[in-house]
């Protein structure tokens, strides 16, 4: 029996482990990976991407939250029969690829082995034969190798086939994704918007025009209340006797009501008219006179609201003596 000194002297950290001593091999952090035994350094994930302690391999490492991984179908073609083994045919792992031959004679070959030329295991494959392409998925836990080779012809030689991690894509705008190694991010909810590589459904928070608890479907501002910033604060109300539509997104929205009227453009100061005046259109517009020989009370909304002094009578909006009115002769 050899002694325990050299028994433990030929040990060797595990894939996942790193450390010089054997006896004291340490995980590899969160962030890192180590594929092959031995006393070398864990590798760190690539940019964007994070992976659990103790990893194995670089397909460990999954986009962070705010990230996706692209496996967008990837197609290649083969060259001909006289060349196509000078093509390097690159793939995205976690993607359907489909692979096409140029003729029927030439079938392809998918395999992890190019001695034996076996099916590689954990690998579909659609050959749709005789002469349709080629459709192969790689389970998500492969790394590689893979080659390919025509079926009928493998003297034209086995080919790499090379394997390229999925990148990471940051979620778009009005998007969010909360967890890692996710396929796709997800919208935020109506009438909210976020930033760009958002991790959470509460980065959505509710656009102007509208209030609500970040992250929820949010609640229109009503009329006579606008918001002029995105979040979860209240609306406000318009200025006194200023009115404005539903989902309002300003001040300036505001206008003045029926009865008022803006004394200055560069403030929204609404005034109620004056008595013998009426306003009947909102907006900053000045008041208009009663006719002579009537008056109104202060903030009328209609001519209506002038009336005719006394003694007078009202024909086709004009106040006029009731001496002066016709008269029906019975």
């Amino acid at each position: 029996m050899a002694p325990a000194s050299a028994t433990a002297a030929a040990c060797i950290c595990e894939a996942g482990f790193t450390g010089a001593d054997p006896t004291t091999c340490t995980p590899c952090a969160s962030g890192t990976y180590k594929s092959t035994p031995g006393p070398q350094a864990c590798t760190s994930c690539v940019e964007n991407t994070y992976s659990e302690t103790q990893s194995t391999r670089p397909g460990d490492c999954r986009c962070v939250a705010g990230w996706f991984e692209d496996t967008e179908t990837v197609s290649v073609f083969a060259l001909s029969v006289d060349n196509f083994n000078t093509l390097p045919i690159g793939i995205s792992r976690r993607s359907p690829v489909v692979l096409t031959w140029p003729a029927s004679s030439h079938p392809v070959g998918i395999t992890d082995n190019k001695e034996t030329l076996q099916e590689i295991a954990g690998l579909t494959v659609d050959y749709n034969e005789p002469d349709g392409p080629t459709t192969f998925t790689l389970a998500s836990s492969f790394d590689g190798p893979l080659y390919y080779f025509c079926k009928n012809h493998t003297s034209m030689g086995v080919h790499e086939i090379f394997i390229k991690a999925g990148s990471c894509v940051p979620c778009a705008i009005d998007t969010f994704n909360s967890i890692s190694g996710a396929p796709s991010c997800e919208a935020c909810p109506a009438t909210t918007s976020s930033f760009a590589q958002s991790d959470a459904i509460t980065d959505c928070v509710c656009n102007a025009g509208f209030t609500g608890p970040d992250g929820q479907v949010c609640s229109v501002c009503v009329k006579n209340t606008f918001k002029h910033e995105k979040g979860d604060a209240a609306c406000s109300f318009c200025p006194l006797n200023a009115i404005s539509e539903e989902q309002s997104i300003a001040e300036l929205d505001c206008i003045c009501d029926l009865g008022y009227f803006q004394q200055t453009l560069d403030s929204l100061v609404c005034t109620a008219c004056d008595a013998g005046k009426y306003k009947n259109i909102a907006g900053p517009d000045n008041c208009t006179l009663c006719g002579p020989d009537s008056n109104s009370l202060q903030a009328s909304v209609d001519i209506s609201d002038c009336l005719c002094d006394q003694g007078h009578g009202r024909l086709d909006d004009v106040c006029a003596q009731s001496a002066r009115l016709p008269h029906t002769v019975l």
